[in-house]
């Protein structure tokens, strides 16, 4: 007797979207078509994986009628797939869970290689029930879950337009200069900061999400950070450069003539992360930071090959931190569809890194369920 394993099938969230309101439609048509689709996906052993990206995205729409439909759409599907969180809580897990479980596996073994962790980790990231149970843990919070789904969605938009930017023109500088730098006098220091903010305005207002109501309130915040840490490190005699290592999570060993400054800023943002994740799995610091580096990881190696491969579009949506988060289960679904502009990217990656390409399976765009179900089929 063999034993059929089921494929998971992560689908973009514009197409469960489409999905949950085509089965609701009262065109005839279209309900019959989304009806195929879910039989067609059941008949080739296919089975829905869901995160919680997912439902961020989904349940996050201003308008209540929507909202309910999509939830009685996921709550009517008899099984699907979504990832099991780290903790053993019952809703669906997200990139942390993802990142958390390649993080213990690459710690426990140090010489596993990318593709290895992956194989490790999928044995243990799935959980398989019915969409009543994916959905039941947090069905009665709804209310006060898209309030905070939507205020991350604003602060998405931030982030993405302050990390694209380059507004500086610094990135591709070397630390051996910065390295070499003296503190500037506090009125030099405080015009240089007045400007840089005035750069970032412009560069936020011009590229950045244009859903973002006050390009100058949002550069002022970040640069308000920037004052802090400098007066901090000045307060404790530090090195300028000290602002930039983040002593907590880079050690100064760890920074060559060679790095650049977004090499620099690359590193300290994966050991932030780590750091969190950490706040979870309670390892030994100095011992993880020696034994993972971000392209062990499979979701690092993704992320940080999208990073060199993404094209940098006259808008930097803040969408693309959750198209980012969604590309992440390509290395444990049999097949993830993506947007358009991800999918540019990720063939991009897939030409530029074997490493990429022997990682992640199947990722695919569509129109809609009709061409999925095609793709599917062939």
């Amino acid at each position: 007797m063999s034993i059929i394993r089921p494929k998971f099938i992560a689908l973009d969230s514009s197409h469960l979207a489409t999905l949950a309101g085509d089965l609701c439609s009262s065109d005839g048509e279209r309900r019959k078509a989304a009806a195929a689709f879910l039989e067609t996906l059941t008949n080739c052993n296919g089975i829905l994986l869901l995160c919680w990206h997912h439902f961020e995205e989904l349940l996050r729409h201003g308008d209540d009628a929507v909202v309910d439909q999509r939830v009685k759409f996921f709550r009517s599907l008899p099984i699907v797939a979504s990832i099991a969180p780290v903790t053993g809580d019952d809703a669906p897990g997200s990139i942390v869970d993802i990142f958390a479980f390649e993080v213990a596996e690459a710690f426990k073994d140090p010489d596993a290689n990318t593709v290895t962790i992956r194989d490790r980790v999928r044995q243990k990231l799935f959980r398989c029930q019915t969409g009543e149970k994916a959905v039941g843990p947090f069905a009665a919070y709804l209310g006060p879950m898209r309030e905070e789904f939507r205020r991350r969605e604003e602060t998405s938009r931030e982030i993405v337009a302050i990390s694209q930017s380059t507004y500086l023109g610094v990135g591709k500088t070397k630390m051996a200069g910065w390295l070499k730098g003296q503190w500037r006098s506090p009125e030099d220091a405080e015009r240089r900061v007045t400007r840089m903010t005035e750069l970032l305005a412009d560069d936020v207002g011009q590229r950045g999400d244009k859903r973002i109501a006050d390009p100058s309130a949002v550069a002022m915040q970040f640069m308000e950070t920037v004052r802090a840490e400098a007066r901090k490190a000045q307060r404790a005699d530090e090195h300028p450069a000290a602002i930039a290592l983040l002593p907590k999570d880079v050690d100064s060993s760890e920074i060559g003539a060679e790095m650049t400054l977004d090499q620099l800023g690359d590193l300290a943002a994966f050991r932030r992360q780590l750091r969190s994740i950490n706040d979870i799995l309670g390892l030994p610091w100095f011992a993880l930071t020696k034994r993972v580096s971000e392209t062990r990881l499979p979701s690092g190696l993704i992320q940080s090959t999208l990073r060199r491969h993404r094209q940098d579009l006259p808008e930097r949506k803040g969408s693309e931190l959750n198209d980012r988060y969604l590309v992440c289960l390509a290395p444990y679904a049999d097949v993830t569809y993506v947007d358009k502009r991800t999918h540019e990217w990720v063939t991009r990656a897939r030409r530029a890194s074997p490493e990429f390409a022997g990682l992640v399976h199947r990722v695919e765009k569509a129109s809609g369920h009709a061409e999925i179900m095609r793709q599917l089929l062939s």
